[in-house]
């Protein structure tokens, strides 16, 4: 079906009107059948107009297949909305035509300026994108914040300059615990998890109502959102690579700072900050800036693994989990003793049951169960070729005796009768059919033999697993080990080829 679409804002004299629009687009038709979409008093500065929402609804749905209108701008003024047009048209494959400008899709013509109107609208959608990021870097370095409230403040709004800007107050209750989590942080030997543990126990929730962990406390204790910044805040951005905003001067130990830019998370924050901006914004701060500061070079001084190093330790890394909270076991080294503890109870605190095991030890008792899984495996795979092959023969057998008596009838159809040729034909016929059908369930047997001998075997382990390296250990198991969960006195396996 094809859609004429009609607009017109107003009605005025020197305006072409409705009822014209349909005529000359009719004059496009010729016997096809066609549904008329008129939006009265609507102007063409963007899409949302009822009767042009139904008729793309009409496209989603299958029903057009072309649209004509009189002219271009009855549709939209907007070269970006009508570059999105043109995308989903293009989509359900719907061509498009205009009288006025004879613009149609159907045509090479039409498709050129087609491309042409799609390389504006990219250009439009771009600039549109550009304009937004430099409008909120120029807000963020007035100090406004446009992002979700961080624990500890609440969203409201102030005026500067005659305008109402976003921004943060302290949020009574929760700054509290802000400053109670940085000055325990600061001034105390606590670290990240026996402090996470600790809030957790005392039933004290993060901003996302989530039990706290070490990864939730340590962006905490870095936003500088929380500082009052002073001088000495001043010189540990700067000192870090970061592009201030602001001269020295602003930083008066009264207002906290607004960070943006890009982050990446696969490097450690500490050594991103130079690609960040930081403005002092129009909030007051929480956190005195040596109290702050204390907090930067304390976490500075952690350990920050990459996730280059996971599987290093032990070749069944990602697959122990705590029997009890269901948490991932993770590698803990001491000296020369390296142990699976329950990162929950690391992380949390809220696992109070989980067990701490050898890694040596667990490895070995994982590895037997493998080797006699493999053995077991292998055994079956003899067994159940056995089965296989007995099946595939006794198809064969029963084939070949029909065979054998397809031949016979076919022999006695040279001495019968008109009547016994027809007996004869018959029975032939059904041995056919049970022959074909046989058949049929033979090949379908050798398919599925072939998909279950295409499983990989590991036969081989066995004997190549001690020279094998810890990641070429950790991909065996990963093939052949959905996940291993560990209690107090007991270890389950869940394999993914269960026997």
């Amino acid at each position: 079906m094809i859609a004429i679409y009609a607009r017109q804002s107003l009605d005025k004299k020197d305006s072409i009107s409705i009822e014209t629009q349909i005529e000359l687009c009719k004059k496009e038709i010729e016997d096809e059948p066609y549904k008329e979409y008129v939006d009265r008093g609507y102007s063409g500065k963007n899409t949302n107009r009822p009767q042009f929402k139904a008729m793309m609804q009409d496209v989603e749905n299958g029903v057009i297949s072309k649209i004509i209108v009189y002219k271009l701008d009855r549709l939209s003024r907007s070269t970006l909305d009508f570059g999105e047009l043109m995308d989903a048209l293009s989509k359900h494959s719907v061509e498009f035509s205009s009288t006025r400008e004879k613009f149609d899709t159907s045509t090479p013509i039409g498709k050129a300026m087609l491309n042409i109107i799609m390389v504006f609208a990219q250009l439009e959608r771009e600039t549109i994108q550009v304009r937004v990021q430099d409008n909120f870097r120029m807000r963020s370095a007035r100090g406004a914040y446009d992002a979700k409230a961080p624990y500890g403040y609440a969203k409201t709004k102030v005026t500067v300059q005659g305008k109402a800007v976003s921004t943060l107050k302290p949020d009574k209750a929760y700054s509290l615990m802000v400053k109670k989590i940085f000055e325990q942080y600061a001034y105390t030997s606590t670290s990240l998890g026996y402090l996470a543990r600790t809030l957790n126990q005392q039933g004290i929730k993060s901003a996302n109502g989530a039990a706290w962990d070490s990864c939730k406390l340590s962006k905490l204790l870095c936003n500088p959102i929380y500082v009052k910044a002073d001088a000495e805040v001043y010189k540990y951005y700067r000192a870090k690579g970061m592009e201030i905003t602001n001269e020295i001067d602003d930083f008066r130990g009264q207002y906290g700072c607004v960070t943006y830019g890009q982050w990446d998370r696969a490097k450690n924050k500490f050594a991103q900050l130079s690609g960040l901006t930081l403005s002092i914004g129009l909030h007051e701060g929480i956190i005195d800036a040596k109290t702050f500061l204390a907090c930067q070079y304390k976490l500075a001084d952690n350990t920050q693994i990459n996730n280059t190093g996971r599987g290093k330790h032990s070749w069944l890394t990602g697959l122990l989990k705590c029997g009890c909270c269901g948490k991932a076991m993770k590698v803990m080294t001491y000296k020369d003793t390296a142990t699976f503890r329950c990162s929950g109870a690391m992380n949390t605190g809220l696992c109070s049951d989980s067990p701490s095991v050898c890694v040596h030890e667990m490895e070995e008792a994982v590895e037997r169960e493998i080797f006699a899984h493999v053995a077991r495996h292998q055994e079956l795979v003899v067994q159940k070729r056995k089965e296989e092959d007995n099946k595939a023969h006794n198809y064969k057998i029963a084939i070949a005796k029909l065979d054998d008596q397809i031949a016979n009838l076919i022999t006695a159809l040279a001495d019968g009768t008109e009547l016994t040729m027809k007996y004869i034909n018959g029975r032939i016929s059904e041995l056919q059919k049970q022959r074909d059908i046989l058949a049929a369930e033979l090949q379908q047997h050798k398919n599925a033999t072939k998909q279950q001998g295409d499983i990989k075997q590991f036969h081989d382990i066995i004997n190549l697993w001690p020279g094998m390296t810890i990641p070429q250990k950790h991909e065996i198991a990963m093939m052949l080990i959905k996940r291993v969960e560990i209690q107090e006195d007991t270890t389950r396996i869940y394999w993914k080829y269960d026997l």
